[in-house]
């Protein structure tokens, strides 16, 4: 495919003639249609694409929908928003469908299945609606307290259909405050979501889960925000009786499972526990500062501060884990640059852990590849990768003597003895010894960067290793290290530089 926009899917919505009900294998065929166009999607977006025109579904000449295409009169078709409130109504009104129990047949829950993919399919394909009329129209049709208390309770059962359901869950709710608040405060569902994400075996499920949790919490502190965190405490403690387990000991317990159960990790293509361990060191991101951080008084907890400092040990050795993964699985390196993103808000005592269990010199390595994409592979967005372990490196050489001296024999091995400072500053203007490839090659590469976040990171990390300006200046060389020497204030730079 070569590219999105160029992109026609081809829907296979038809409606059957009799009764005006939805032929169960046309449904599956829409809902892959509708998934290999977000997967496509997807391809294009991360390989450096621009977002495409918003899709909509337009009717054919004859009874069926037939395409998705771009338009800007984005009309997000009636029928098929009146077909799935009808079958969905069916379903929870007069159990004509069955959810997963014993009674009911293969043939319709298959069918349910793909009513309910259906459903989450329609709110995906909404977000990519610029008509503002949709929205409304979905949420006075679509986003009903019963749809989304018969969603709930299917994914409190634990029943086959629980992992679709959480996904329709999911993309209801997804940047729709009303319909969040109706799934908190009415339908009551944090409760019920904690219980699923604790009895739970399905590994598809948690992870489903875990990116709800993360939603309803939302991405800034508020007043809001405290107040679900303390909820979901109260929920796990009370799923798990046990008033030392909050939420934050449950997800790091779900993690040590994932990484330290057989198979090994990551296991194989279909296998999700990868999946569930970056989740949740992406959640452990957000609500860190209300667990140990600035707002962790204000949230309601009956954890001790004794319990806190066991979950955040148990947290500091699964870390450990995860960084010391080979990095030949893709999936595997995504959790440890996950780690790496949660380390840059560490507690100071993280240092001296991460040097005692060998955690530095796996760092170190995922810096050589970060750097590696961005001044040899030059990929695209290749940056956004290497700030956070800029970061993290250049924090933990600052708290950590041992781990100051480590960095700086890893970055130069084999330079000139630094105490030799004979050497006039202005004469050397290259680096002594910095050999194309190394890392101290890469690191330099980038003191001269476009980008002025990655350039000034990767100077404050060598500032920090070299130790003096002397050093500095002979390591990096002069004309790369002028900027950082104007920064700190040793040379005069011109104005506006």
């Amino acid at each position: 495919m070569s590219s999105v926009k160029q992109e026609k899917l081809h829907i296979l919505f038809h409606l059957n003639s009799i009764g005006g009900a939805v032929e169960s294998e046309k449904l599956h065929e829409w809902n892959e249609a509708v998934d290999s166009f977000f997967f496509s999607l997807q391809i294009h977006l991360t390989s450096g694409g621009v977002h495409p025109l918003p899709c909509a579904l337009k009717n054919s000449k004859s009874t069926s929908l037939e395409t998705i295409n771009e338009s800007n009169s984005c009309k997000l078709e009636e029928n098929v928003v009146q077909i799935l409130n009808e079958v969905l109504a069916k379903a929870i009104s007069t159990s004509q469908v069955g959810t997963g129990g014993a009674d009911s047949s293969d043939v319709r829950q298959q069918y349910l299945s793909n009513v309910i993919c259906a459903l989450r399919n329609v709110y995906r394909l909404l977000s990519l609606l610029h008509d503002s009329n949709a929205p409304t129209q979905i949420a006075e049709k679509l986003k009903t307290l019963d749809i989304f208390s018969f969603l709930t309770h299917i994914v409190a059962e634990n029943s086959a259909l629980a992992v679709n359901a959480s996904m329709a869950l999911f993309q209801g709710m997804r940047n729709d405050p009303v319909t969040m608040n109706m799934f908190i405060d009415e339908l009551k569902g944090i409760p019920l979501l904690a219980e699923a994400f604790v009895t739970s075996g399905c590994v598809a499920l948690q992870v489903s889960l875990v990116k709800h949790f993360h939603q309803l919490l939302g991405y800034t502190i508020s007043r809001r925000m405290l107040m679900i965190f303390g909820d979901l405490n109260d929920a796990l403690s009370g799923a798990l009786a046990n008033d030392s387990t909050d939420f934050v000991r449950a997800l790091v317990a779900t993690m040590a499972w994932a990484v330290r159960s057989e198979p090994r990790f990551p296991g194989n293509d279909n296998d999700h526990r990868a999946d569930l361990v970056e989740e949740v060191l992406q959640l452990l991101l957000a609500i860190q500062p209300m667990y140990t951080g600035r707002y962790a008084a204000q949230v309601k907890s009956s954890t001790s501060q004794e319990d806190k400092k066991e979950t955040m040990t148990q947290l500091g050795i699964i870390l450990c884990d995860i960084l010391h993964i080979p990095n030949a699985d893709s999936r595997a390196y995504r959790c440890k640059l996950a780690v790496v993103m949660l380390l840059m808000d560490m507690p100071n005592e993280y240092s001296q852990y991460l040097w005692v269990n060998k955690g530095v010199g796996q760092l170190v390595s995922i810096l050589s590849l970060q750097l590696s994409e961005i001044v040899i592979e030059k990929r695209k967005n290749s940056s956004i990768g290497a700030l956070p372990i800029l970061v993290v490196l250049n924090k933990l050489t600052q708290a950590n003597p041992a781990i100051k001296k480590f960095v700086e024999d890893e970055v130069f091995p084999q330079v000139e003895n630094p105490s030799d400072s004979s050497t006039k500053i202005k004469m050397n203007m290259k680096p002594i010894d910095a050999p194309w490839g190394s890392l101290r090659w890469k690191l330099i590469e980038l003191m001269t960067s476009n980008d002025s976040n990655l350039k000034r990171c990767a100077s404050e990390l060598l500032w920090t290793i070299c130790g003096s300006s002397d050093r500095f200046v002979k390591r990096t060389g002069y004309g790369n290290a002028v900027h950082m020497l104007g920064i700190k204030g040793l040379v005069q730079l011109p104005k506006g530089v």
